[in-house]
């Protein structure tokens, strides 16, 4: 008997000799892989760090950023973001691109993209990073987040001459400045704070104004307009002021009744009571298609209703705190039609 045993402790510890020496084979294989360089797709979790591989073809979450750009520099005003979905693209909506923070939505759910964009920023870091969303509108894969930096030199036109700002509604700054012949196109970015972000762009020399419509009541911005010539290159202005007026009081219960042209939008302030429910009724409207958004007193946005053809009552949950509380209504009329409305909070 004991025979027997010692031969059955025998046959399991050359067994575990042989899966001790797999194991060992292929922890130095793949180290092996890793050292030479080789990409490695990884098919889940998200990655938000800043400083990821820079390494072509790197893939987290299920997206393949074909040239990352990062910790490396452009010198043109556009630039083609290269990336690829890894997964059934069946499965997804739409891709969206985030580029410092300013998102753009590409609808078609190709597997490759290669696109021309011109938010990145001149004279500063950028931080670009790609999602994919479900068709329940969830994020079903996200890539690295990427930094570089833009600038260049010489370009060869000048800049934008006489450029200007004037407030419009409270809630939008129209911009304007003189054409340079020669030139491809323009860039505007506005600044009201460390860094400037990227509004508008166009690729014709003749379109010389455009409209920021990310403002806010009681702010001052500084605006910059560039010039690009042939060669992408961009000369940018020095920069210039432009100033919102102060949102419009509606009193809780008392209905307004406003107006608004064509693709205009108009802040509102409203102190609210405390209460669990508020009911914003943005109806009675005339041509326009209309729509809101509920700001707190930080602007921090809480809520965004399209009223179109949808008149119905919207009822808002939320906490004030021990007091009444100041929030801010965004009116927006989303035709080209100038139109009427009325508004009532109570």
């Amino acid at each position: 008997m004991s025979y027997t045993v010692n031969v059955y402790r025998l046959v399991v510890f050359e067994e575990a000799l042989m899966y001790k020496k797999t194991f060992t084979i292929l922890t130095i294989l793949l180290l092996a892989v890793a050292l030479s360089g080789c990409d490695v797709l990884f098919g889940g979790g998200d990655d938000y760090s800043k400083n990821a591989s820079s390494s072509s073809g790197t893939s987290i979450g299920g997206i393949e950023l074909q040239d990352p750009l990062d910790n490396t520099s452009i010198s043109t005003a556009s630039y083609n973001y290269k990336w690829r979905y890894l997964g059934n693209t069946g499965d997804i909506k739409e891709m969206r691109i985030s580029i410092n923070d300013h998102w753009i939505n590409i609808s078609t759910a190709n597997e490759y993209y290669n696109e021309k964009f011109f938010a990145h920023v001149f004279g500063q870091d950028n931080y670009w990073y790609v999602e994919a969303i479900g068709h329940d509108d969830s994020v079903i894969a996200k890539s690295p987040t990427y930094k570089f930096w833009y600038s260049n030199n010489s370009p060869s036109v000048g800049t934008p001459s006489t450029p200007w700002a004037s407030a419009d509604k409270n809630s939008m700054i129209n911009l304007g400045w003189g054409m340079i012949a020669g030139s491809s196109g323009y860039k505007v970015y506005a600044q009201d704070g460390p860094d400037k972000r990227y509004i508008w762009h166009t690729e014709n020399q003749n379109v010389i104004s455009t409209t920021d419509y990310r403002v806010f009541p009681n702010n001052a911005y500084t605006y910059y307009v560039s010039t690009i010539d042939g060669s992408g290159k961009e000369n940018l202005s020095v920069g210039f002021g432009g100033s919102t007026t102060s949102p419009e009081p509606i009193i809780v219960g008392i209905q307004t009744n406003d107006n608004l042209n064509g693709n205009e939008s108009r802040f509102y302030s409203v102190d609210l009571p405390i209460t669990p429910n508020v009911m914003i009724r943005l109806a009675s409207m005339t041509v326009m298609d209309g729509a809101f958004e509920l700001y707190n007193n930080s602007y921090n946005h809480l809520h965004y209703e399209n009223q179109y053809p949808d008149t119905s009552d919207e009822i808002f949950n939320y906490v004030s705190g021990n007091a009444a509380d100041t929030y801010f209504i965004k009116v927006i009329n989303q035709s080209g039609a100038a139109g009427t409305f009325t508004l009532k909070v109570d």
